[in-house]
């Protein structure tokens, strides 16, 4: 595997286990024992198609400058300190605020995810992995940026997933992994040279993750094992193959406003002559919008006849995995009303689903959901989340979950003025409609917490290179009330993070663990604060 590249091992945080109870030494150096999460690490589960969930997206890498960063993987041994029970401890904090699933992103086959797999299944969550952008643009053939082939990339990279045994042992995929997305966004990232059919990309890396299955015995169609899906954006994609059809579900493009209808030739022309240009008056909620379903309809017009986008499957059995173990996924940014009706109520119309029972459908999640004009309103944001999840509790659709974006605010990602959002942070913590956001900081808003100046933990080094080791800090709200909105909603409750929101101005004389989700565990209190 010329492009996995090894690394000289160095030290990772680790926590011995007992029987009877877990210990570890947070930062200041204390042993603290707790009890045992409340489930055993291979309890056997059911998968969120069944039961429906909500959750996180969790991409939390641990660094507060924007810019790139070593490693996108969140299951590696490297920041057990800041999933882990020997440190910050989100996952047990996204338990106990009531999520059932959790969204990833990135995943580094180099690295062993079994910990937290083992961790988040003793707690009840769902997880959702995903193959990382690397494979894609470095893999051979270097699939992203040629002909969108990526059989081999993803066959290698995944094979590697599965020979670390961290997905897969004795035969089977670990209780706690619910569904792989195999690329996220391919209708963007795919989309960039004429003639190149994205679906080729889809198509290609779903038969590659069969074969690396297949190669170490696993039965490709059993709908006992992980699901998979590709998480599509939330546009409209006038220029998808098959938009044309969703005329009928009483779909239209908004062009006119743009004055791009000339450029897409029968889509861009008026109803009234067979396309299917908007109207000047719009329905509520703009219900005649049809986001994301142009692509997932691309998907089984390209599964019908992988020929007609350039790609022929080279692992047998292939049309029953897709039948057996497909679902549907989409990131969207929009309030539970809008969802509904541009959506929900179509997507059930659809011609794979059309007439049949809703327990024959192709069940359909989102791997990313929010309304960012509620990110600031946290008492909205609560109304709107609990209409989201009566979409999910509603047996009547097919929609069977939503992972919220996001935990932390993603410091990483651009922010023009990152000395402008610590001020803006403290000066509109208590109102956060008060103050303009610094510019082009916007994305910051989705997060649902951000970092304190106290340090719970570190990394290991990132990598296998001890040169990347980072400090992991405590959350706290990114402004009040946010994370208890979200926990009203999902029917749990959010830690204390009083602590963490003081910081060491208050020189605190205990170190409260309880921020760090230990309080469902039955812990709450540490004394001493970390030198």
């Amino acid at each position: 595997m010329t492009w996995l590249r090894h690394f000289a091992f160095a030290t990772a945080l680790c926590l011995p286990v007992s029987a009877e109870t877990w210990t570890f030494e947070p930062e200041c150096g204390l042993a603290v024992s707790v009890k045992e999460p409340p489930r055993a690490a291979d309890a056997p589960t059911k998968f969120i198609a069944e039961t429906g969930g909500w959750g996180f997206s969790y991409g939390p890498l641990p660094t507060r400058k924007p810019g790139s960063f070593p490693n996108d993987d969140m299951m590696t041994e490297a920041i057990q300190g800041q999933w882990g029970l020997g440190g910050r401890d989100d996952i047990a904090i996204i338990a106990r605020m009531g999520a059932k699933m959790l969204r990833l992103y990135g995943n580094d086959p180099r690295f062993d995810g079994k910990k937290f797999l083992d961790y988040a299944n003793r707690l009840g969550l769902k997880v959702v992995a995903g193959i990382s952008d690397y494979p894609y643009e470095h893999g051979p053939g270097k699939c992203w940026k040629n002909d969108l082939n990526c059989y081999e990339a993803i066959r290698e990279s995944y094979s590697a997933t599965l020979e670390n045994k961290s997905f897969v042992a004795h035969g089977k995929y670990h209780p706690a992994l619910d569904t792989l997305v195999l690329t996220n966004e391919p209708d963007l990232k795919f989309t960039g040279v004429p003639g190149r059919n994205y679906m080729k990309a889809v198509l290609s890396a779903f038969d590659g993750v069969l074969a690396a299955e297949k190669a170490i015995g696993l039965d490709v169609t059993s709908p006992e094992n992980i699901k998979f899906t590709a998480a599509f954006s939330y546009q409209v994609c006038p220029r998808c193959n098959h938009i044309l059809e969703l005329r009928s579900l009483g779909c239209c493009i908004s062009c006119a406003a743009t004055n791009t209808c000339g450029s897409l030739g029968q889509v861009g022309k008026a109803q009234e002559d067979g396309g299917m240009r908007c109207p000047n008056v719009r329905k509520p909620f703009h219900a005649d919008d049809c986001p994301g379903l142009p692509m997932i309809l691309d998907v089984h017009k390209a599964m019908e006849d992988p020929s007609s986008v350039g790609y022929s499957f080279k692992t047998e059995g292939w049309e029953k995995a897709f039948e057996n173990r497909w679902i549907h996924s989409f990131n969207g940014f929009v309030g539970a009303d809008a969802l509904d009706q541009q959506f929900i109520q179509k997507y059930s119309k659809l011609p794979f689903n059309v007439n049949k029972p809703v327990d024959k459908m192709i069940k359909v999640f989102m791997g990313e959901y929010g309304d960012p004009n509620l990110a600031r309103k946290p008492n909205d944001l609560k109304v709107d989340l609990d209409k989201a999840r009566r979409l999910v509790e509603d047996k009547t659709n097919a929609f069977v979950g939503f992972n919220f974006f996001q935990y932390q605010v993603a410091y990483w990602k651009p922010c023009e003025d990152s000395d402008g959002w610590d001020r803006w942070e403290g000066e509109a913590w208590d109102n956060p409609m008060s103050k303009p956001l610094p510019r082009g900081c916007n994305e910051r808003l989705y997060g649902t917490f951000s970092l304190g100046d106290i340090q719970v933990s570190k990394t290991g080094g990132i990598n296998y290179d001890s040169h990347n080791v980072y400090p992991i800090q405590c959350v706290k709200p990114i402004f009040r009330g946010k994370p208890q909105a979200i926990a009203d909603a999902y029917g749990g409750s959010a830690p204390n993070t009083t602590t963490c929101e003081a910081g060491w101005e208050a020189k605190p004389k205990q170190y409260c663990v309880a921020s760090r989700g230990l309080g469902m565990l039955g812990h709450g209190w540490a004394a001493h604060a970390p030198q």
